[in-house]
């Protein structure tokens, strides 16, 4: 039971690690956020100083000159990238060598292409995926907070040559948010759906172990013992419960009373593993175990043994009647 437990937990850890995205770097709270608002929709960014100051530093620069007001969206490319052009302004944001004092090109960044040219027109990047092949030329000067789904529909939009929208998609303006916007972006991210699909990905993983268990069971049930294939049942039925969950709760779509079902269901899963560990009553078809014959000594076949039930250790016949003896028969004492 420990060895099946065990792999229940291997199992959960890969399906958990295949459904879980890379996480991206969060810059602290005291640092600034800024809001980009497309022709499409909102996006929600809070800039990291403290992984790139001097590229954070010029920006701010940019953003107050009013340099990426009317930029365009000039490449995409799906699961991948969004990538703006702004005109050329009074900040440096090209030309400056790469940062990177935390972390790089990870999910959700907001890069600075880096040409090497001062001068040029400063080229920003929003990430879908973790993009570390990118961090010799990009520098992350912050991470999407909130708008992953809107910037996921934008890399999809049609393409001619070279990744350009053939519709224009304009960055109409950018400024550091306020509280209140923050607080209502954060809750647009927390309601809207951000699954690319890994946690279907990972149910399914999980279900075709849980199928490979129940094909063991249906070809070796007659090797197995009782104890081990409801041992294997239990992991198959786990399994299964965990895959709906994975499914569930990764995809976004679970709504409150679906979450109540899965709890209970978890409840109902540990329930079940306690009453697998209760030892199995014996029958008296099941042979004595090692236990309990190392216990009690060698054991003797009833049938072939030559004592018999009425006799005592002595020898001695049990001396009330109606138990060795009929009613009315003399007592009979052996002795030595």
């Amino acid at each position: 039971m420990k060895r099946a437990l065990l792999s229940i937990g291997l199992t959960c850890l890969v399906g958990l690690m295949i459904a879980a995205p890379c996480s991206a770097y969060t810059p602290p709270e005291t640092s600034p956020r800024i809001v980009v608002t497309t022709s499409r929709g909102t996006i929600l960014v809070a800039l990291a100083p403290e992984n790139a100051p001097r590229h954070v530093e010029q920006f701010l620069i940019a953003l107050a000159a009013g340099d990426f007001n009317g930029a365009n969206v000039v490449r995409v490319a799906p699961k991948f990238y969004a990538q703006v052009v702004a005109r050329v302004g009074a900040a440096q944001l090209s030309g400056l060598p790469v940062e990177r004092l935390k972390v790089g090109n990870l999910r959700r960044a907001f890069s600075v292409y880096d040409s090497g040219k001062p001068g040029e027109a400063p080229t920003l990047m929003f990430a879908l995926v973790k993009s570390t092949q990118l961090d010799p030329d990009y520098t992350s000067i912050g991470f999407v907070e909130a708008g992953m789904r809107l910037l996921a529909d934008i890399a999809e939009t049609p393409t001619t040559g070279d990744h350009v929208p053939t519709e224009p998609i304009t960055i109409l303006e950018i400024h550091v948010a306020s509280p209140t916007e923050r607080a209502l972006l954060r809750q647009s991210e927390v309601t809207s759906t951000d699954d690319d699909g890994t946690s279907v990905l990972a149910a399914i993983f999980i279900l075709a172990s849980a199928a490979f268990i129940a094909a063991v069971i249906s070809a070796f049930h007659d090797r197995l013992g009782r104890q081990r294939i409801k041992s294997l049942i239990l992991v198959v039925a786990l399994l299964s419960f965990f895959a709906l969950w994975v499914a569930v709760g990764g995809s976004g779509h679970g709504s409150g009373i679906v979450g109540v079902g899965l709890f209970a269901g978890a409840i109902a899963m540990f329930r079940l593993m306690g009453r697998f560990e209760r030892p199995m009553p014996r029958t008296s078809t099941d042979p004595p175990s090692d236990a309990t014959r190392s216990s009690t000594g060698p054991q003797t076949d009833v049938s072939t043994s030559a004592t018999k039930p009425g006799e005592l250790a002595h020898g001695e016949l049990h001396p009330e009647a109606g138990i060795d003896q009929a009613e009315g028969e003399p007592e009979v004492v052996l002795t030595k």
